[in-house]
């Protein structure tokens, strides 16, 4: 018995632990027109506030439940009902797969991962591209940090998130061979949504002090949350081990050592790198968006992302060797109430209407 359900737990990660190519289409879906990236955020946005506001009826119709005392809980039941709205599902969580369905992409001719498995089509939310199973990981293995957080502390929570993604996890390395720092990134999103949900000036829900019930206060926009470092385009995956949190030993360690040249499936990646970087990445049509080709496409927004709260555990050791001499004043503090992700986008004119 153990061995078969050990085995169904292997196939359904195989199933769906395939990377999503950041590369093949990124070129076209960043010459999208505002107005086509406005619609699919706003379309996110909606669904998400909806489902949210049904569970907060959910929860308003049991008489024993109250918000008052519920808020005071290390984690509230209503985050956990929340969690099970938008991120119940078998192989998926229940907004994975309406992005999927619902929100129209451009479809991978030529993948830049090639190794039995199909790449998942990459998406652009609010100006950065990424893959639909990004929302699984800020939703599903979020929710499972925020846990540990609240109830060990914030290094726990990223040592655990590390653990999925190294060799013996259910992600990363040992299912794709691809050690994701995107999915490290959105998975520590993930603290940061579940603790906005109910502390903050700007919580995502509110409690009638008089109805002693829960209502929709600050609709969840994606756009405070979704961030360049969720980009495996600009937060480059690994194709080696390598134990978070990044130290100035373990980085030159890995720039000196350099053993993802001896990886087959590193080798592939950067010869089809090689080749959209001449048909593609210098035509005339995108050679304004400056990419190179190598990862990071863009040396410069390394920057940005190693400047982000815990950097040492979820951006690539790739854009640490940009800026090598920042490692030693790099910061890992818990997130203040209220605070989201991303405090730097233009999309925050967003309004919900039912």
């Amino acid at each position: 018995m153990k061995i078969y359900l050990c085995l169904s737990f292997l196939l359904i990660n195989l199933a769906i632990a395939w990377e999503t190519d950041n590369f093949s289409t990124r070129a076209q879906l960043l010459k999208q027109s505002r107005e086509k990236v406005l619609r699919d955020l706003h379309a996110l946005n909606d669904h998400t506030n909806q489902r949210i506001k049904d569970a907060l009826k959910q929860f308003n119709r049991r008489r024993r439940n109250r918000c008052k005392p519920d808020m005071k809980r290390k984690i509230p039941l209503v985050t956990k009902l929340i969690h099970h709205a938008i991120g119940a599902g078998f192989s998926s969580t229940y907004l994975e797969a309406w992005v999927e369905k619902n929100i129209k992409t451009l479809p991978i001719i030529n993948p830049i991962y090639k190794r039995g498995w199909t790449p998942r089509r990459a998406f652009n939310f609010a100006n950065t591209i990424i893959g639909s199973d990004k929302i699984d990981h800020m939703i599903n293995m979020g929710f499972k940090l925020f846990q540990k957080y609240k109830k060990r502390n914030l290094e726990k929570a990223l040592q655990l998130s590390d653990l999925t993604e190294e060799i013996g996890g259910p992600y990363g390395l040992t299912v794709s061979g691809i050690k994701s720092y995107g999915d490290l990134a959105a998975n520590f999103a993930g603290i940061y949504f579940y603790t906005n949900l109910t502390n903050g000036p700007n919580s995502h829900l509110g409690c009638d002090r008089k109805s002693n019930k829960y209502y929709l206060n600050e609709p969840v926009n994606w756009a405070d949350y979704i961030h360049h470092s969720w980009d495996q385009g600009i937060n480059c995956s690994l194709f080696t081990s390598l134990r978070s949190p990044l130290t100035k030993s373990k980085l030159n360690a890995y720039i000196s050592e350099n053993k993802e040249v001896n990886s087959s499936m590193y080798q592939k990646f950067t010869k089809n790198l090689d080749s959209l970087f001449e048909n593609i990445y210098t035509s005339e049509d995108y050679k304004d968006l400056g990419f190179q080709n190598s990862c990071p496409l863009v040396d410069t927004q390394c920057e940005e992302l190693i400047k982000i709260n815990c950097a040492q555990y979820i951006v690539s050791p790739r854009c640490h060797s940009k800026y090598p001499s920042l490692i030693d004043s790099l910061k890992c503090y818990d997130p203040a109430p209220g605070e989201r992700f991303n405090t730097s986008h233009s999309f925050s004119d967003y309004r919900f209407e039912e």
